[in-house]
């Protein structure tokens, strides 16, 4: 005989009753398992908490809450109008800074632009001949080859006026020796001038004379030789080198010594002889030894042996000799 399961008693007042039914049992309603998760100390994976709550009618309400750890993502539309706002921003600054250093550089072009207007095209630095000084001209140099020459730059800018190039065609003009040119600010120039003194004629074929200084360098041309300059006469064979001779002594004679020579004659280099106005004729030799030949010449002539002398002869200047 088989076992039958014995039913559970019925509840209180179902006894007696066919066919009663045992009461319905409600449905028990799941809830999330948070209180579990949180005692767990866990974040739920979703990176979300949730929170059951009672309404007022007795159901259960879920809200979600967003987690410390959860990562705040923003709509696409608001990224993107905060880019732009930065985007805008930064070319703004670049175009600021841009602006800045080309700001700066045009103001260099422009300051050196007028700095090279002030210089080379402004009237301020602008030359002009009236402001030229010239010295140092002597007797014989021809100013009106000099102004030409210094009136060609009238008007140029000073600064860009060439001092050397009009010193090469000041050294060009007959008699100057040398020229140093020096820019006075703000439009003037100082002119030097270094010029060629004669010391002695010298007679020329077709009657007249040129004047040379002490360096054989021909100064002027004249129809007559200067009263207080002495005539020279060298052979034309070795001419040169008896002029270097004689321009030797004239250059060791004292001042008011060489003022009274009237002719010179040398037939070599080494037979120097030169006559004084209203004076006696002086054998003078080589140019050796011409200072204290000018000196012994001096005092002779200072004394009364020389008072009636024709001819005093120094070549020897230890042993001097009077001729009456």
């Amino acid at each position: 005989m088989t076992d039958r399961p014995t039913p559970p008693p019925a509840p209180r007042g179902t006894v007696g009753r066919a066919g009663a039914r045992p009461p319905a049992v409600a449905p028990q309603r799941r809830t999330a398992p948070s209180s579990s998760r949180e005692s767990s100390g866990r974040a739920p994976a979703s990176g979300r908490s949730t929170t059951v709550t009672t309404a007022s009618a007795g159901r259960p309400v879920i809200r979600d809450e967003p987690s410390p750890w959860q990562r705040v993502v923003q709509p696409a539309g608001a990224v993107t109008l905060r880019l732009q706002e930065r985007l805008k921003e930064r070319t703004k600054a670049d175009r600021r800074r841009l602006a800045q250093v080309w700001g700066k550089r045009l103001a260099i072009v422009a300051a050196v632009v007028a700095v090279a207007w002030v210089v080379a095209l402004s009237p301020v630095f602008r030359f002009e001949q009236r402001a030229a000084e010239v010295t140092g001209a002597g007797t014989f140099v021809d100013m009106t080859i000099v102004d030409a020459a210094i009136a060609a730059h009238d008007g140029e800018s000073l600064v860009l006026l060439d001092g050397g190039h009009l010193e090469d065609q000041l050294r060009e003009v007959p008699a100057v020796a040398d020229a140093q040119v020096e820019k006075v600010w703000p439009k003037g120039l100082l002119v030097t001038l270094t010029a060629r003194e004669p010391v002695a004629a010298i007679p020329q074929e077709d009657g007249t004379f040129l004047l040379v200084d002490d360096e054989a360098e021909t100064v002027f041309r004249e129809e007559a030789p200067p009263a207080d300059l002495p005539v020279v006469q060298v052979p034309v064979a070795d001419g040169a080198r008896v002029l270097a001779a004689v321009l030797g002594v004239i250059d060791e004679l004292p001042v008011d010594l060489r003022a009274r020579v009237e002719n010179i004659e040398a037939p070599t280099e080494d037979s120097v002889r030169f006559t004084l106005r209203d004076g006696p004729q002086v054998e003078w030799g080589g140019v050796d030894e011409s200072a204290t030949k000018a000196q012994v010449l001096e005092i002779l002539l200072a004394s009364e042996a020389a008072a009636g002398a024709k001819v005093i002869d120094v070549s020897a200047p230890t042993l001097p000799i009077t001729t009456s």
